[in-house]
């Protein structure tokens, strides 16, 4: 990663931006439990974490299609917002995004579909953010690079003008398929990050 080519910083959401991993437990297994399935497992758990909410569903109801079926329709009536209170914001959150708004633009690239913008709207972080890349975005969700080639495209930037900070495995192998610089944040097995970190603010300390 040459820092000095860098003109934007993009963000996974969950386990980056927010800890969300219990509203996502909640909200899976409320489904498991209205269709008399067992709660999520710990392995279980995260997958969903990092799959999109229609990958996750087909996970959980592998080889049921009519059991996915009534679940995708049950799901339909899980109000989000309800669960917007188990969601806390990383630490360091709004001084590093603030501090990396005066020379970067922002963006975000997640595998989350119609809740991105309520989660934003919630903890008033929209206006930092000049692109928001959702599952719904594009045909193939991570670990596909779709959703960053979306954003270069739109930024109209080169694959070494950005870096992506990600969690998991699923954003590891999106930045390695688009060829994009990779900082992995609380994720000590990425093998392709250009750095490792677990504090937010060593982002802008690295790219400063």
């Amino acid at each position: 990663m040459q820092i000095d080519k860098i003109k934007a910083v993009i963000f996974d959401c969950d386990g980056v931006l927010f800890n969300t991993i219990k509203a996502n437990e909640t909200y899976y297994n409320m489904v498991l439990d209205h269709m008399k399935k067992p709660l999520l497992s710990e392995e279980q758990l995260k997958k969903v974490h990092m799959f999109s909410v229609n990958d996750s569903m087909k996970y959980l109801f592998k080889n049921e299609p009519d059991l996915l079926e009534k679940a995708m329709e049950f799901k339909k009536t899980i109000n989000y917002i309800d669960l917007l209170p188990l969601l806390t914001e990383e630490p360091y959150l709004k001084e590093t995004l603030s501090k990396l708004n005066d020379n970067f633009i922002l963006g975000i690239a997640t595998n989350r579909t119609n809740t991105m913008d309520i989660l934003l709207e919630k903890h008033d972080l929209e206006h930092f953010f000049k692109i928001v890349v959702t599952a719904s975005s594009v045909k193939n969700p991570k670990p596909a690079p779709d959703q960053l080639f979306m954003i270069m495209k739109e930024l109209m930037l080169e694959k070494d003008e950005m870096v992506f900070i990600g969690d998991s495995i699923t954003d590891s192998k999106a930045a390695s398929s688009a060829k994009v610089p990779f900082i992995s944040y609380k994720y000590k097995d990425a093998e392709n990050a250009v750095h490792k970190i677990n504090d937010l603010r060593d982002i802008y300390r690295l790219l400063a």
